[in-house]
């Protein structure tokens, strides 16, 4: 235990009855459920250094206060059964707080709680139970030259309920996210003047991201664009980040997240789109846009789950025997469950992964917009996917 960083992740597993874990508690694992609907994430504090992910997500960061000492910021999950998530997140504390005061006796502990009002972007409908907690310790002297050392850890957890578990699943969910500071009195280390502050923006920014109902065909957003004004596009993305010429044309770069798009505009409209980094992430920005919704992120690589029978909730039952499915110029022969469906003049072609990643690798409209107003009505079908 002669680090910080060891002496932070203990807590994060501490065990519970009531709390499931995916894996044997040491100080580096992450708990990682395949189930999990809903990733926790932060925005790491400025010069806090992502070091690592979690769904997907950011789930740690490190920032060098000075050399041998650093900032750390860190989230893991659990899930579990409880008669309420408030008792499994009071629980959750308790856990933590025994773990400082049986495993390490004889230190100079602090330990204190406080039901938190923070609310974690985009909790869901049924709301969530968080509580906050601080641990102040100094640690016995060691060593042939022994130095007591100073270890600061602010700790928030929230738990949630579970939209709909499947039978014998966990009904609640739960991250915790912790920073912390370590610092040496008799070398002249102070602690973090700012470490009230950080951690008070840290916790602000939790927030819980849900996975992307679908993948869509790779042209599905540039043909959606092509129909846009220079206005759109610069209301949507914001100023240019740079230019270039081709042709002899002005190619202007746009970024919004995993979209980095490069437009070219003729008499106010879009006359070209390429090169914009993630086809999947520029869906579902000119998605949120065309809709005046705010653009929400989320995992990337966790996606929702599908059913046959929810593909034919939203977009009818499958048209052709997937043993000889073939579509237009493109071979599913690398497809694991090909399908073609047709429904208010949108014909899709599926395909329903191992994994139940639902891949929508082409489609056609009998009438322009037909499979965008399809989407659309699937998200009212199906409002947990989205």
């Amino acid at each position: 235990m002669g680090t910080a960083t060891s002496l932070l992740l203990p807590s994060l597993f501490a065990l519970s009855l009531s709390v499931q874990f995916a894996l044997t508690p040491n100080a580096v694992a992450r708990n990682i459920f395949d189930d999990f609907t809903k990733a926790p994430t932060f925005t790491p504090p400025t010069g806090c250094i992502p070091t690592e992910q979690t769904y997907g997500v950011v789930s740690r960061c490190e920032k060098t206060i000075e050399p041998g000492r650093t900032f750390v910021a860190v989230i893991d999950t659990a899930v579990g059964w409880a008669a309420s998530t408030e008792f499994f997140a009071t629980d959750q504390v308790a856990d933590i707080k025994s773990y400082w005061t049986r495993d390490y006796p004889g230190k100079n502990l602090a330990f204190s709680s406080k039901i938190s009002a923070i609310v974690p972007g985009n909790a869901p409908p049924s709301g969530t139970n968080c509580m906050e907690y601080s641990i102040a310790e100094l640690e016995n002297a060691t060593g042939d030259r022994p130095q007591q050392a100073m270890l600061r850890v602010e700790g928030l957890t929230c738990a949630w309920r579970v939209a709909n578990p499947g039978s014998g699943k966990p009904t609640i969910e739960l991250f915790w996210l912790e920073a912390h500071e370590e610092y040496i009195p008799s070398i002249g280390q102070r602690p973090l003047g700012s470490f009230d502050l950080i951690v008070r923006e840290l916790f602000a920014s939790a927030r819980l991201l849900v996975p992307r109902a679908y993948l869509v065909p790779v042209d599905a957003a540039k043909n959606a664009m092509l129909d846009w004004t220079e206005s759109d596009v610069n209301a949507c993305f914001g100023a240019p980040t740079g230019r270039d010429l081709v042709a002899g044309l002005t190619r202007y770069f746009y970024s919004r997240g995993d979209c980095k798009p490069g437009f070219i505009f003729r008499n106010g409209k879009v006359h070209s789109v390429e090169g914009y980094g993630s086809e999947q992430e520029c869906w579902w920005v000119m998605d949120a846009c065309e809709k005046g919704k705010s653009f929400q992120e989320a995992p990337r690589d966790k996606w929702q789950r599908w059913t046959i029978g929810e593909v034919a909730a939203c977009f009818g039952e499958r048209t052709e025997d997937p043993a000889s499915f073939k579509v237009h110029r493109l071979s599913t022969e690398w497809k694991q469950n090909p399908m073609h469906t047709e429904r208010d003049g949108c014909s899709m072609n599926f395909d329903l992964e191992a994994t139940q990643r639902l891949s929508i690798f082409y489609w056609s409209d009998a009438e322009k917009g037909a499979c965008r107003r399809l989407l659309q009505k699937c998200e009212e079908i199906l409002p947990s996917k989205f």
